[in-house]
């Protein structure tokens, strides 16, 4: 309970001196003179207590930016004028706890409580005040008590001097306060006491719907500050108006000065020190109200704050953390002028500087091992920061601050002023995959820290490897790996994808990928040592292998075959899609896969491998300059068909697929071996005579692939009588470039020139001809004759007579099947070689399995050829079902030159009918 409570309160007013003052007293014993004057009071003990209580002390006027107007405007006289009008809010009344000496007289009138408030001292407050403690509040909302620099020294009150009547005005009286140390009353005065804050509570109230000199930050801070290092007051002056304060106080963290006159503020000053979250750079936080005669408010002396903001640490390198991969952090723009002023919001010990209502930007460097990073980031003011001798053990007073401050600050994206290539790793040992191409930060704080410890959550980065290679210019979001955030660059995955892949498809476009492999997976990290990778397919921690089917995709392929069933566990070895990239220069992309063993599982029936057998080399590289592809697939068999009666072996040494800066690409093919199996063996003795090896090849470039073909004459066979001649080996390997499987063809002459084979006067011939992939054989046909043949040779004439008959064996794509017998008559003529003449019919019967028709055609060619003159013309039956199911071959029309189906049937029905008329007459006649 307060001692004043139930004591009787007096109003003191005196009009000649402006004195308005209530009087409240605890331990005064009330007395009568025996001379007859007025009773009076005296302090019967050392606990004799005065309570005088002031008016409001200050006015908290609304303050103007240095451009800005009032929002508030009154009339004055005349017609339609107004004036701008600043609001204001009255602070609380203050008070002062005055003890008196013991035997101390109060004489009961004005004069007699002011001489005995001079007579006593302040005492000192306890904080929070009580309603019977000293409390005075100057500024508005700031509470103080007075008090001596000297441990036992008293705070005093001097009034000013009584009003003189000889003036022709009133004198304001004025309770000065002063610091008397520990001397006697009587001893001439020293100096200004010293201010300590009492209610920090009160400090922090919200400030009004306007913005005053002294806002709720600043007090805070000062609040803080000068509840533990008292400010010392050079003047302070208590009156019925408004007091007096010439008052500064200087503390590591905080600067205060502020000059009061009766109440109003004549000029504010406020330098707040702390660190811009999240990297740690000193600053401060200036804030400077003045006071003068403003033409823009009709010349009154109005309130006018100018907020600057200085980074006094330009460079500084933040704590280390693996997710912040940059070293010093310079801000360009250390000083940002003419800001919002700061909200009184909760948090009172931060803000996020403000111009214009959006937050300010400022201008960073950031420095890396790789290439420095420049950008344009918002960033908060930490006010309360600690003094320290170490840039690094720099703390905050409050541990807790730091999450609010994080929270605040969020996550924020920030655009790089161009892409950079950064060092994300800066590892002793770098690898590959540790600079990237960074276009945007996500920055924040950590949370759980007691010092500035700048974090990325994510980054916006481009793949150069995989924009050169698939075309692909997406932009991915991504974040570090928490695998490698807790291990470090011991951990190959550093960087995760969010919320998207990166789809690895050469498939369709294998001239990008080697032309012979088309490697297919979906790619949701970004490794140190291989590109993008599937963290599905990582090797396994105790084999250190990864597992095929987890790695590629179902169309990945390689000849044809899906690489799925080519591969075995492989000893960490995948695709390697990695870009070098540096500084001002084009990026060098490139994919590298090399020594990758096949092991065929299941074994495949057509694919043979060997310990030997290997994907020697896959490299693509492209720089600004120059592209290089090379592809080598070394030691490997092919058996056809897959499945039944194998009829051929290819073993090849290697196939090599080469091509440099988009020009034609090179398909070579080495080591070649053909061995013939089965119904084919009769081919056996031809094989040693080929080698594609040795010859050189004709390519033919497309858009869909590129086709390596190989002829070879072969040297005529004589054995005695019998003579093998006209042989041309022949093969194509076609490399597709849309994912189709390499195919192979081979040929023994073929159908327009078959081998000869002439026993004295008899002979024949015939070819081969086959196409196959890894599905096995798509194409086989074959073909055999034997006849006559007849040539004489008279030097002015030739001539040659033939006839020979044949069998063709033929399996199309889609495993259709014909068997044709045929039989070739013909002869030509030839004088001087001036005129030629040949004639040829060829009558063949074939059996096709597809319609289950026999069809019959005969071709007769005629071929003159004359000095100045040549042509040749071809009658051909068409084809005729002779027997068989329904087939679109039996609306065939017998020559080319006569109508259509319709037509043919009813000339057809018109000879059966005449046919049957005279066989009809005939039976008659008999």
């Amino acid at each position: 309970m307060s001692p004043f409570r139930g004591s009787p309160t007096l109003l003191l007013i005196r009009p000649a001196d402006h004195v308005i003052l209530s009087v409240n007293w605890t331990g005064l014993r009330l007395e009568t003179s025996t001379s007859g004057e007025a009773p009076f009071l005296v302090a019967a003990d050392a606990g004799a207590t005065l309570l005088v209580t002031f008016p409001p002390q200050h006015l908290a006027e609304e303050t103007l930016a240095e451009s800005g107007t009032p929002t508030l405007s009154a009339p004055v006289a005349g017609p339609g004028s107004d004036v701008p009008v600043c609001r204001a809010l009255l602070s609380g009344p203050s008070r002062l706890s005055v003890r008196l000496p013991a035997g101390t007289v109060v004489r009961a009138s004005v004069a007699g409580f002011l001489d005995a408030l001079a007579a006593g001292s302040v005492q000192p407050s306890p904080s929070p005040p009580t309603d019977a403690d000293t409390a005075v509040e100057v500024p508005w909302r700031m509470v103080w008590a007075p008090g001596s620099a000297v441990p036992s020294g008293r705070v005093r009150v001097v009034p000013a001097s009584r009003p003189d009547s000889a003036t022709s005005g009133a004198s304001l009286w004025q309770a000065r306060l002063i610091d008397a140390g520990d001397a006697a009353p009587t001893a001439p005065l020293l100096t200004a006491p010293l201010l300590t804050c009492i209610d920090p509570t009160m400090a922090g109230s919200p400030d009004p719907p306007f913005r005053i000199p002294l806002g709720r930050l600043d007090r805070v801070s000062l609040a803080r500050e000068a509840a533990r290092i008292p400010a010392r007051a050079e003047r302070i002056e208590l009156t019925a108006v408004g007091a007096s304060l010439q008052a500064t106080g200087l503390w590591p963290g905080f600067e205060w000065e502020q000059s009061v006159a009766l109440g109003r503020d004549m000029r504010v000053r406020t330098l707040a020190r702390g660190a811009m979250f999240p990297f740690g750079h000193r600053a401060e936080f200036l804030e400077l109200t003045m006071r003068s005669f403003d033409p823009a408010m009709a010349q009154a002396a109005a309130l006018r704050t100018r907020l600057v903001l200085v980074v006094t640490e330009p460079v500084r390198t933040p704590t280390a953390d693996l997710s912040f991969p940059f070293g010093a952090v310079t801000v360009v723009s250390t000083v940002v002028d003419n800001l919002d002023p700061v909200p009184g919001t909760g948090r009172v010990s931060f803000f996020r500087p403000m111009r214009g209502g959006v937050p300010v930007l400022f201008d960073v460097e950031l420095a890396n091992p790789s290439q420095p990073a420049s950008a344009a980031l918002p960033m908060i003011f930490v006010a309360n920061v600690s003094e320290s001798t170490s840039l690094g053990d720099e703390r905050l007073i409050d541990p807790g601050l730091i999450r609010q401050v994080s929270a605040a600050y969020g996550q924020v994206r920030v655009a790089l002023k161009s892409p950079a290539a950064l060092d994300l790793v800066g590892a002793s040992t770098p690898a590959p995959g540790d600079v990237h191409e960074v276009h945007a930060l996500t920055l924040g704080g950590a949370r759980d820290a007691d010092q500035f410890v700048p974090q990325l959550s994510g980054l916006q980065v481009g793949l150069p490897a995989v924009r050169t290679l698939l075309d692909d210019t997406a932009t991915r979001e991504v974040k570090f790996a928490e695998r490698y955030l807790r291990g470090g660059d011991g951990h190959d995955a550093l960087l995760e994808l969010v919320d998207s892949t990166i789809k690895i498809n050469f498939v369709g476009r294998t001239e990008r990928s080697g032309g012979l492999v088309a490697p297919q997976y979906v790619a949701n990290a970004l490794s140190r040592t291989v590109g993008p990778v599937s963290l599905q397919a990582l090797p396994d921690p105790v084999s250190g292998l990864i597992q095929p089917g987890n790695l590629f995709g179902p169309d990945a392929s390689l000849l044809g075959f899906k690489l799925r069933d080519l591969l075995g566990p492989l000893p960490n070895k995948s695709p390697r899609i990695t870009s070098s990239l540096r500084a001002g220069q084009i990026p060098e992309v490139s994919m590298t896969w090399t020594d990758v063993k096949f092991d065929p599982r299941p074994p495949l029936p057509m694919f043979i491998a060997n310990p030997q057998t290997r994907l020697s080399e896959l490299t693509v590289t492209s720089s600004g300059d120059s592209t290089t592809t090379l592809c080598v697939i070394n030691n490997f068999d092919l058996l056809m068909p897959p499945v039944g009666p194998q009829v051929l072996r290819l073993h090849f040494g290697s196939i090599t697929f080469e091509q440099h800066n988009g020009q034609t690409p090179a398909v070579n093919v080495r080591g070649v071996e053909a061995r013939f199996l089965g119904v084919l063996q009769l081919l056996e003795e031809l094989q040693h005579f080929v080698d594609l090896g040795a010859a050189g090849p004709y390519l033919d470039l497309s858009r869909t692939g590129v086709t390596a073909r190989y002829s070879l004459p072969l040297p005529p066979v004589a054995a005695g009588a019998f003579v093998l001649r006209n042989i041309v080996f022949r093969a194509a390997i076609t490399v597709p470039f849309n994912g189709d499987p390499v195919t192979l063809e081979l040929a023994f002459a073929s159908r327009r020139e078959p081998f000869v084979l002439t026993v004295l006067a008899f002979g024949g011939g015939g070819y081969v001809e086959l196409a196959m992939d890894h599905t096995g054989l798509t194409r086989l046909e074959a073909a055999l004759e034997f006849g006559a043949v007849i040539a004489l040779d008279f030097v002015v004439a030739s001539a040659e007579v033939h006839a020979l008959g044949g069998i063709r064996f033929a399996i199309q794509p889609g495993g259709s099947v014909s068997l044709t017998g045929y039989l070739r008559i013909g002869g030509s003529v030839d004088i001087l070689g001036l005129v030629s003449v040949s004639v040829e019919l060829r009558i063949e019967l074939s059996y096709q399995a597809e319609s289950k028709a026999l069809v019959g055609r005969a071709t007769l060619v005629v071929e003159i050829d004359l000095t100045l003159w040549s042509d040749s013309v071809e009658l051909d039956s068409g084809e005729w079902v002779l027997a068989g199911g329904a087939s679109p071959l039996e609306e065939a029309i017998p020559f080319a030159a006569l109508g259509g189906a319709t037509e043919h049937d009813r000339d057809l029905q018109r000879w059966k009918d005449y046919r049957a008329a005279f066989a009809h007459h005939d039976t008659d006649s008999t």
